[in-house]
């Protein structure tokens, strides 16, 4: 056989790794518990796999932040607001009286929707996130929606705002389904919030979250916790057109190294299709949902022979630990996954 040496250090620079087979990697965390799985079989699947996890407590969140939301200019990524460059070293509310005075802690899932209690979800970071104080306050506990015609908090104060801070719109709903005062985050951030919202109503799937305006999105009935239709809709059309990004694929990575757990809707968007979308009561494949899933760069080759400067460890879709090392043999054609020591990836198609 021929045996032409396809090195990867080239590709290492281009690859970035979706964060299903990075910290806590689909090998090992998911490991087939999912596949062959449907409709409630499935959500149980996925309840008992998340929901045993680490409680950071509330305090503890401002550590996992300083790993989860820190831009590389060292400021924390806003989930409502941009442009108030907060970091660890920032003010923390207490008072405020203008956009951008202090941030705070953002349950993005209001916490008198379930009544306050604080059992882990009052501190779980995969729906925490830091925000502007003002902006925080603005939203309040409303519930997620879409309003045409809706004021920022800015323009609701009727300041000028040359740095577009204080973002996400409050007013009527103009989503069908809901007809009260909603917020509108912006559109590059509204992926992001489905996918806490979904992870959120199947980990604490025994917790009733219909308080307040919370039954707009949610339904509690044989203690279970769901979706309205009005919940399903809007956040399915938010996942499908705002999908999964790089920034939130190492927020996974980062939130995982604290809790132990993972948000699985962001290592496999599809997830949400097979639960509440168009793949509902199909059965979930690991295979086909990295297929659909992967947003890591691909290659297709023709040799199997791999050496790299970086030890490589390989792995097939379905999570299965192939070999490891800088110089490998691939036991067949096929699909392969190579992750780097430093946790970037590559997909490999081998003809």
């Amino acid at each position: 056989m021929k045996r032409t040496l396809l090195s990867l250090t080239a590709l290492i620079s281009l690859a970035l790794c979706v964060s299903a087979q990075t910290y806590m990697s689909a090998d090992t965390y998911y490991s087939n518990k999912l596949d062959g799985k449907s409709g409630s079989g499935l959500v149980s699947a996925l309840h008992s796999l998340i929901n045993s996890h680490t409680n950071v407590g509330y305090d503890g969140l401002w550590e996992v932040y300083d790993d989860s939301d820190t831009d590389p200019n060292g400021y924390y990524y806003d989930i409502y607001s941009e442009g108030c460059n907060f970091s660890s070293s920032s003010k923390k509310c207490g008072n405020y009286s203008k956009v951008c005075d202090c941030y705070n802690r953002e349950h993005s899932l209001p916490k008198s929707w379930w009544g306050s209690g604080k059992g882990p979800q009052y501190s779980d970071a995969y729906h925490l996130y830091p925000t502007d104080g003002k902006v925080n306050n603005y939203r309040s506990a409303y519930a997620l929606g879409e309003c045409a015609n809706g004021f920022t908090q800015m323009q609701k104060d009727k300041k000028v705002d040359p740095n577009n801070n204080g973002r996400g719109k409050l007013g009527s709903s103009t989503f069908s389904g809901y007809s009260g005062t909603v917020f509108e985050p912006i559109d590059k951030v509204k992926g992001n919030l489905a996918r806490s919202y979904f992870y959120m109503v199947i980990c604490y799937n025994n917790i009733d979250f219909t308080s307040g305006a919370g039954n707009s999105t949610f339904t509690y009935s044989g203690k279970k916790a769901d979706l309205t239709d009005y919940g399903v809709n809007l956040l399915l059309k938010w996942h499908r057109q705002d999908p999964v990004t790089q920034h939130e694929r190492e927020r996974n990575n980062a939130v995982a190294k604290h809790q132990h757990n993972r948000n699985p809707f962001i290592d496999f968007p599809e997830l949400a299709e097979y639960i509440w979308g168009n793949k509902k009561g199909q059965a979930f494949s690991t295979t086909t949902a990295l297929e659909d899933s992967y947003i890591t760069p691909e290659y297709r080759i023709q040799e199997r022979h791999l050496t790299s400067e970086a030890n490589m460890n390989v792995f097939d879709l379905m999570g299965r630990h192939i070999a490891s090392g800088s110089d490998i043999e691939l036991p067949a054609a096929g699909m392969y996954l190579v992750r780097f020591n430093n946790n970037t990836c590559v997909k490999l198609i081998v003809k």
